[in-house]
């Protein structure tokens, strides 16, 4: 991970594209020599695609580095890179899930601390309201644990 002074990862994100951009070009001469689409998927899926899955519950706070990632996907799908359309956002949350269920065999893990237990019972709350806490930043609400809370109701 390359952090940056400002808290954000666009430089890692541009670090992650050029090394995806190297990747393709490896899929583009195999097709050159009539590689199949099951094949190609399946590269694409092994070295690009892996690339930008290793990290993305940190760099997924930022909605803009999300954004730049879906944007070479797409084009990756136009150019028939792969046969089928790549939500990063998807991808996000199934490596989050995937994190806290990790978290949730292992009593020992680093994330115990700050993760909240996993709900055991469903709250029928008809004559109770209840708040969310007031949170005016976008980008705390997207850190990896406030997803679990609020987007994935873990």
């Amino acid at each position: 991970m390359t952090f940056q002074e400002n808290g954000k990862f666009s430089m890692h994100v541009k670090a992650k594209m050029l090394k995806a951009n190297k990747s393709l070009y490896v899929i583009r001469t195999l097709r050159k020599e009539g590689i199949s689409q099951l094949e190609t998927d399946k590269l694409f899926k092994s070295i690009v695609l892996s690339n930008f899955i290793y990290g993305i519950s940190v760099y997924g706070t930022s909605d803009s580095d999300l954004t730049v990632v879906q944007k070479f996907l797409d084009r990756c799908y136009k150019r028939h890179y792969i046969s089928e359309k790549v939500d990063v956002r998807e991808l996000l949350q199934k490596t989050d899930i995937k994190l806290y269920n990790k978290r949730v065999l292992d009593k020992e893990q680093p994330l115990n601390n700050i993760l909240p237990e996993k709900k055991s019972v469903g709250y029928n709350l008809r004559k109770e309201n209840f708040l969310y806490p007031d949170v005016n930043t976008i980008r705390f609400k997207n850190t990896f644990v406030n997803r679990l809370i609020f987007k994935y109701d873990i």
